[in-house]
């Protein structure tokens, strides 16, 4: 006779089999990372000029609507006092609306879901005065839990500062940990290194 301790014993020991499964897959595969990207800094100032030119890809998987993925990338700041920016220029599909969300190495979020840019969907980040390291961006649907399956192209630059590529930067949405740092020690009074 089985009793419910010995189904509960049996169910454990299944859960710690398929655990132990994925863990071999992933040490075999390797872990999951962003594309990395790196484009020197430019002086020109025709509209995304001398920026490298990517192609991605927004999927849904599981069926209709049921897990809207995203693309990822990481890609290179240029240096502190230039400025950095993402355009999406074409939306191949028939009107995916997307939104770009970057975070910066200092931990500020940047985000826009419809830049007036190229098409009407199409997201734009540009952000001043870059720290020099991996910016991570995320394409993804501009609302949770819309099936997308389209194309679309980026272009990312970096550019000197004062570059009209950068005219009306995008606004933070989250200042980060130096700007949460120097507001902490601004008000207890600690000196800013």
């Amino acid at each position: 006779m089985t009793t419910s301790s010995d189904k509960f014993a049996s169910g454990r020991v299944r859960a710690i089999g398929f655990g132990a499964l994925m863990l071999a897959a992933s040490a075999a595969f390797g872990p999951a990372t962003a594309t990395d990207l790196w484009i020197g800094s430019s002086t020109c100032t025709g509209l995304n000029c001398n920026a490298l030119t990517v192609q991605g890809t927004v999927n849904t998987y599981g069926g209709s609507d049921q897990y809207p993925g995203s693309w990822v990338a990481k890609v290179w700041g240029s240096t502190p006092g230039s400025c950095l920016r993402l355009d999406v220029t074409n939306d191949f599909g028939a009107s995916p609306d997307y939104e770009m969300t970057v975070v910066a190495p200092s931990g500020a979020v940047y985000r826009n879901d419809q830049g007036g840019g190229a098409c009407i969907n199409c997201p734009i980040v540009k952000i001043p005065s870059t720290s020099a390291g991996w910016y991570t961006v995320v394409i993804h649907p501009w609302l949770t839990g819309t099936s997308v399956n389209e194309n679309f192209v980026l272009k990312y630059g970096t550019y000197n500062g004062g570059n009209p590529n950068c005219n009306s930067a995008t606004t933070p949405f989250s200042l980060g940990r130096s700007a949460v740092k120097s507001k902490d020690a601004a008000v207890s009074g600690d000196m800013i290194d």
